[in-house]
Parts: C-alpha cells; sequence; structure tokens
C-alpha cells in the first residue's frame, strides 16, 4: 500500500519542478511575442527560440501553466467526493483504487507526448494525474484497519507519509530530463508503466469490500499474494439460534478467501 501511494497518489504536488522543465524547454513559448522579452528581443530572435535557450519567459507562458495547475489540483480535490462514494457504495476499495492508478499512469502517457505546438494536451495530463491520484489515496486507508490499536496510528501515519513522498516524483523526473539528458517521453513512460503494473498487482490483491478493524489476513505463501480474511465476529449473544457446532460466549470465525 506504500509503495503504491508513494509512486501516484501526490504526484502533482511537485508540477513546480516539471513546469519549470518545460518552461525552459519552451512549451508555451507561442504564446510569447518577441516584445516580451526586452533587450534580448531587440537583436531580431524568435520568441520560441529565446525560450528553447533559456534567455526568458513571458507573462502569458506562465499564466498559461498556473491556470493548468489550478485546474488539475481542483481536479484532485473534487475527486475525494466522487471516490469516496465508489469506496463506500458503488464498488468497493479494489474498483476505487485500480481506476485511480489507472488514470495517473494514463496521465502520465498523455503528458510523455504533449506538444503545446501539435498536440497540447497538458491540461488533460495534469488533470487526469490529479484525479487519480486521490482514488488510489482514499482507497488504502482501510488497509490501517488491520493493525492492532497500538500500532494503527503507525500505520496511518505510513500512508500520508507515502502521499508527501510521492510528491518528489516530478522533481526526479525532471532532474533525468534536464542534468541526464534523458528524454521526457522515456521517462514518464517508464513511470506510466510501473503504474499499469500496479494496476494489475491492485487487481489481485486489494477486497471488494473494506477491511474492518475486526479482520484478520492470512497469507497462503510467503511473499505470495493470495490471502484469506478471516473475520472475527463480535461475541454471540446468549438466547439466540446457534449452529449444533458454536458455542455461546465464543469468538466466531468466518474465512473468505481473496
Amino acid at each position: 500500500a506504500a509503495c503504491q501511494s508513494a509512486c501516484s497518489t501526490g504526484v502533482l504536488f511537485g508540477y513546480s519542478a516539471l513546469a519549470a522543465a518545460l518552461i525552459r524547454r519552451g512549451e508555451y513559448s507561442n504564446l510569447c511575442d518577441a516584445a516580451a522579452f526586452g533587450e534580448a528581443a531587440s537583436a531580431g530572435t524568435d520568441a520560441g527560440d529565446m525560450a528553447l535557450e533559456g534567455l526568458g519567459t513571458c507573462a502569458e507562458q506562465k499564466l498559461r501553466f498556473s491556470l493548468i495547475y489550478t485546474f488539475a489540483s481542483t481536479c484532485h480535490f473534487a475527486a475525494f467526493i466522487v471516490f469516496g462514494l465508489i469506496v463506500d457504495k458503488f464498488g468497493g476499495p479494489r474498483r476505487a483504487n485500480c481506476v485511480g492508478c489507472s488514470l495517473v499512469a494514463t496521465g502520465l502517457l498523455i503528458l510523455a507526448f504533449s506538444d503545446s505546438r501539435s498536440f497540447d494536451a497538458f491540461p488533460l495530463a495534469f488533470a487526469l494525474i490529479g484525479l487519480g491520484g486521490t482514488g488510489v489515496h482514499i482507497s488504502l486507508f482501510h488497509v490501517a484497519l488491520l493493525f492492532p490499536a497500538a500500532r494503527k496510528n503507525t500505520a496511518q501515519s505510513v500512508l500520508v507519509g507515502a502521499f508527501s513522498l510521492s510528491g518528489i516524483a516530478f522533481p526526479v523526473e525532471s532532474w533525468l530530463i534536464e542534468d541526464w539528458g534523458c528524454t521526457r517521453q522515456s521517462v514518464l513512460t517508464a513511470h506510466a508503466i510501473l503504474l499499469f503494473a500496479a494496476t494489475l498487482v491492485g487487481i489481485r490483491i486489494w477486497p471488494d469490500t473494506k477491511f474492518t478493524s475486526r479482520d484478520m489476513i492470512q497469507f497462503s505463501k510467503p511473499f505470495s499474494l493470495s490471502y484469506i480474511i478471516h473475520a472475527h465476529s463480535q461475541t454471540t449473544p446468549c438466547n439466540t439460534l446457534q449452529r449444533p457446532t458454536t458455542h455461546c460466549n465464543t469468538l466466531q470465525h468466518t474465512a473468505t478467501h481473496c
């Protein structure tokens, strides 16, 4: 759960690092006219060429990236309502997790091949990343209920910490693109493939209904993705209809295979 969260949930919040790299590479420089670059423009250099050479940016270019972040972050926070309903009523944690992870992966693929001049899908890409991150985040909180009371807060802290850690993804990817010479397409596609793989794992391991504080899981084999959920019910009151093998005032166990 922590690994999946660290790869997807708060990726959007590293936006500024990737946006700076995109600006330096001339994305949306077509919005600038030569006069916006001041003295550098007097030499007759094209605005797009100046942006590509790192000679400056214009207000319109920065405004466009600010609007994209505003739109994407709005999608991110609004999605809490939608994915909360999915987890509780319309499919459970498995569906919310897999939909969310797939949205982030799809957004990264679109972002990898977006271009402000020929395929301007930056707003869509960042919106999908924001939407999907919320879905994954919401779908993982019930995992903390599997831990005993003495460790439940620690489990929740790990999930929140993983959410915060995921914001480092875009700064690291910007560093790979700018300082190591990797292409944006290869770096973001690799991240997307990782998340598609995480989606397949999520389909296999997450339950259709939320874990409860009375649940215990038992893995079939070490390092296996197969497990059994042991649901521990409350003590059964006396004077109720019991199965012959069930004794009053004893803890009952039901097992479901996942």
